[in-house]
């Protein structure tokens, strides 16, 4: 693997929306790329973004865990669907994108009207629910509203809309403004064995940053006790936008190592399957998409793409959580619709079909 440079000098920190100087691989921020070999079969891990992210308990019943199957092979195709904007979903509230702000608290979404539902994507990664109770936690959003002893909110609840979803009926529907944020996170089954989990999730992007440059956002956070928060998501580096796998507060600085496998932009409007390794116990950081490695966003505690004279020590996981999180201000579009649908977090790589 070849380590990144760390472009620490004269780059704003998230929540500026100013420019950068640099390539496609400089951020808050640095990039790289790294290489990558080998790896346990499917099932996924967590990132972090700016600020100690904390929440308050969500509100209302279960999750509504439909089941089917267990967990199967872990190949699958690369079905994607369109679709059509939807503009529902209540706005994200408190928590601004900028470092070291404290998110304000939120309560549980509930199911949103049925609306106009699109034609369910097509292939073997989706259908109906899987969740099982052989993963430690698996949220589907086919029920009405989150369990609140499973889940804390960042900023306002996703809805549980059924305008579009990868599986089942149902999915998270998570709308933020400008640098606003809306997350769910889960602390209940951490700590985890070894201090290493994998995570997957199904994610739909409505829209992503074109403006301003280096504007940058997360979909996947994890932090322990320490400031340090691990975080995974993606960078618009004035041309593209990039998938990306970075930290902050921890000793190797603000950084996100951009993707280099790939020259395409990340696709918006169509399901995308996400994977990730976040491994405590070797200090290693893993990241697929679609079931296929990226493996330039792979760190290790000397490749990484932080500053060059310190160790990417993971912390003593103590929770992770997913949603969407922007961090530069005055950004172009202004606000911006995700969906999520079937979050696993668990002890072995999940893949796609499970």
């Amino acid at each position: 693997m070849s380590g990144g440079s760390a472009n620490d000098a004269g780059e704003p920190g998230e929540g500026t929306g100013g420019t950068e100087a640099g390539g496609r691989t400089s951020s808050d921020e640095s990039g790289g790329s790294g290489g990558s070999t080998g790896g346990a079969p499917p099932k996924a891990g967590a990132s972090g973004s700016g600020g100690r992210a904390t929440g308050g308990r969500a509100n209302g019943g279960g999750g509504g865990k439909a089941s089917t199957g267990g967990k199967a092979g872990n190949t699958g195709g690369k079905a994607n669907s369109g679709g059509s904007e939807n503009d529902g979903g209540s706005e994200s509230e408190g928590g601004s994108g900028n470092e070291g702000g404290m998110p304000d608290l939120g309560s549980a979404g509930e199911a949103g009207a049925p609306g106009n539902p699109e034609q369910p994507p097509v292939g073997e990664f989706f259908g109906d629910s899987r969740c099982s109770a052989e993963f430690l936690l698996c949220e589907d959003f086919e029920g009405t509203s989150l369990d609140g002893d499973k889940w804390s909110t960042m900023g306002s609840a996703p809805t549980f809309d059924s305008t579009r979803a990868a599986r089942g009926e149902r999915s998270g529907h998570f709308r933020t403004t400008d640098n606003g944020l809306m997350l769910i996170r889960n602390s209940s089954i951490f700590p985890v064995p070894d201090n290493r989990y994998y995570g997957r999730l199904f994610v739909y992007f409505d829209a992503l940053p074109s403006a301003p440059r280096w504007a940058h956002w997360s979909v996947v956070g994890a932090q322990g006790a320490e400031e340090a928060e691990i975080r995974v998501g993606g960078q618009f580096d004035g041309e593209l936008n990039r998938f990306g796998v970075g930290t902050d507060h921890g000793p190797t600085g603000d950084w996100t190592r951009l993707d280099e496998d790939s020259d395409d932009p990340v696709p918006v409007r169509e399901w995308l399957c996400l994977e990730w390794l976040h491994d405590g116990s070797s200090d290693e950081t893993r990241f697929w998409v679609n079931e296929e490695e990226r493996a330039s966003l792979r760190t290790s505690a000397d490749d990484h793409g932080g500053e060059e004279t310190e160790q990417y020590l993971l912390p003593e996981f103590e929770s992770a959580w997913v949603g969407f999180w922007q961090y530069a201000t005055g950004v172009t579009p202004d606000a911006f619709d995700v969906w999520i649908d079937e979050v696993v977090l668990d002890d072995e790589r999940v893949g796609c079909t499970n």
